[in-house]
Order: structure tokens, then sequence, then C-alpha cells
């Protein structure tokens, strides 16, 4: 049923199709800080295994499979996509209940999608687009 106040531009699915994308960018963003990480944590043991004579090998298979991790994955996805597409609907006068409705739809938000289930996701709907804005002005 659709809501005749309601522009067509905030349709469930116009919602759900930025918002996916914008979280796609924001999971793969998560997935490359998660391998940086694991390729310094590597990087990092093979420093101590290289201290140990015997394991000359091992230790080169630990720096290049490190190596590997660190260049293939840099620069992906994009931390704010999220926030910055929450903003510009914020800015296009989205009702707030449909987006925080779509962010339980995409996994943003979790809970039986009861009204204190609403709002809670509606606030953190705002704090994050407050971090985004903070952020940009950081530079």
């Amino acid at each position: 049923m659709a809501d005749a106040a309601v522009p067509a531009r905030f349709t469930r699915e116009d919602l759900l199709a930025r918002l996916t994308q914008a979280m796609s960018l924001v999971r793969e963003y998560r997935v490359a800080r998660s391998l940086e990480q694991a390729a310094k944590d590597l990087l990092r043991a093979a420093a101590v295994l290289s201290t140990v004579p015997e394991t000359g090998a091992k230790t080169d298979d630990l720096r290049a499979t490190a190596l590997s991790l660190q260049g293939r994955y840099q620069g992906r996805g994009d931390r704010w996509a999220l926030a910055h597409e929450l903003e510009a609907l914020h800015a296009e006068g989205a009702p707030s209940h449909r987006v925080a409705r779509a962010l339980f739809d995409i996994g943003c938000c979790n809970g039986e999608r009861r009204a204190s289930d609403l709002q809670r996701c509606a606030a953190w709907a705002r704090g994050e687009r407050r971090r985004y804005r903070r952020e940009k002005r950081r530079g």
C-alpha cells in the first residue's frame, strides 16, 4: 500500500537499493581493513620467526603471504559510504521511519522491528550522520 504523501523516490525498493549499495562499500572497506591488519600481524610473526635460524623457509613464505595481502586490497571500499547516503536521504527529505526500516532490511540494525527498535535504529542513523559530518570537517 503506497502512501500518497510520500514522494515516489522514497519507495522501499529505492531506499533498499541505495542503502544496500552503500553498505556493500562499507563491508568491502571493513574486509580490506581486516586483511590489512592480518598482513601486519603476519609480518610481525615473520619478524619473530626470523630470529630462529631453522625457520628461514617458513619465514619467507609467511612474509610473501603478508606482502601479497597488503597490495591486493589497499584502498578498497568506503568507510563513510553509508553515512554519506544517509546524509543525502536526510537532505532529500526521506522519512526517518522508512530509512530505519530499510536499515533493518539490509542488516544494519537488529531487533524485532518494534517502535523502540525503530527509534534506536533511527538514533543510530543520526549518530552515524553526525560522525560523518564531524569527520568531513576535520578533513
